[in-house]
């Protein structure tokens, strides 16, 4: 699968009205993806996961998703029917936890909006620790890195490329994003990303880390939308 940046633009529970509690950022490249949902209301981190990907053979249109690592403790395999709207947008339907009604499963519907593919050149990846705690991804200006923590809980950091600075800032830090490989901190820290391929191994803010899941965007795609 093609990398895609996308957010979350609402979920619904049938019969109830669709809403959107959080900013969601997933970023997927090839069979991988890491998934930050932060509650709007508190910034805190209402779901936060990372894993693979797979489309189902038999069906195109269905993407199973394994938690490698899970903020709620779910390291099952969910799937999700996915569907293009009129306006472009893809809409995902499905059965999962529903939080509201203490984790009994139930129907959901999501719409989801791709953010504008990087520029010609750049370079997009999913990267896990040698100890598989640690998740981080990047597409275009959008970074988040996710680490599973026995001690301080679940950590988790969102980075983007500001706009006026073209440098990486913070947006999101929650639990103890200190553990984390920080582009604010070192806005040089994966500078030879151009030259990685699949399965290398580098070192990054202490720890080591292979190459999950790489690409290398030659010409700028067409998007759905320019958000």
């Amino acid at each position: 699968m093609s990398a895609r940046a996308s957010t979350r633009i609402s979920i619904a529970w049938p019969p109830a009205a669709p809403s959107e509690p959080t900013d969601t950022l997933v970023l997927g490249v090839g069979g991988w993806y890491v998934d930050l949902r932060i509650t709007k209301s508190d910034l805190s981190i209402d779901w936060a996961m990372a894993g693979e990907r797979l489309t189902v053979p038999e069906n195109p249109g269905t993407i199973r998703f394994s938690h490698h690592i899970d903020s709620r403790g779910f390291y099952g395999i969910d799937k999700g029917d996915f569907s293009t709207l009129p306006n472009g947008d893809d809409l995902e339907v499905g059965t999962m936890p529903a939080p509201h009604l203490d984790g009994k499963v139930a129907p959901y519907e999501e719409v989801w909006r791709e953010y504008a593919m990087p520029a010609s050149g750049t370079t997009s990846w999913i990267l896990r620790s040698s100890d598989k705690k640690t998740f981080v991804g990047k597409i275009g200006g959008y970074y988040i890195a996710l680490g599973e923590r026995e001690v301080g809980g679940f950590a988790a950091l969102r980075e983007e490329i500001d706009r006026d600075t073209k440098s990486w800032s913070v947006k999101y830090k929650v639990g103890p994003f200190e553990t984390l490989p920080s582009m604010e901190a070192n806005q040089r820290l994966f500078e030879k990303e151009g030259s990685w391929k699949l399965g290398d191994v580098m070192s990054a803010g202490g720890q080591k880390f292979q190459v999950q899941a790489i690409e290398v965007h030659h010409t700028q795609s067409e998007s759905k939308s320019k958000i």
